[in-house]
């Protein structure tokens, strides 16, 4: 994530994260934390998801996104070109 200048988000309090077993490299045998099972505490991690929608939300190129998504000029074109193929004439009544 960093490489791609995402912003990375991570367990904060490490207490609330549960492991299964010291967990083992597959082919070395070694101690590994990534080879293992976790349970955590829900209440934390729905803190750090909000923190993450929390961060999203108040990104500008975000922010920059939804306004060009939603703003009323962005959908005036379509709007016109829809009006213009449901528009009668005298001769179609």
């Amino acid at each position: 994530a960093r490489l791609r200048g995402v912003k990375y988000f991570t367990w904060e309090n490490e207490a609330k994260v549960y492991p299964q077993d010291e967990g083992k490299h597959p082919t070395l045998g070694t101690p590994h934390k990534k080879f293992t099972n976790y349970a955590f505490d829900k209440y934390e991690f729905a803190r750090i998801v909000r923190k993450m929608v929390k961060y999203v939300k108040e990104h500008a190129a975000y922010r920059s996104a939804k306004r060009m998504k939603y703003s009323t000029t962005n959908s005036i074109p379509a709007l016109e070109a829809e009006q213009r193929h449901t528009k009668t004439t005298k001769d179609e009544f």
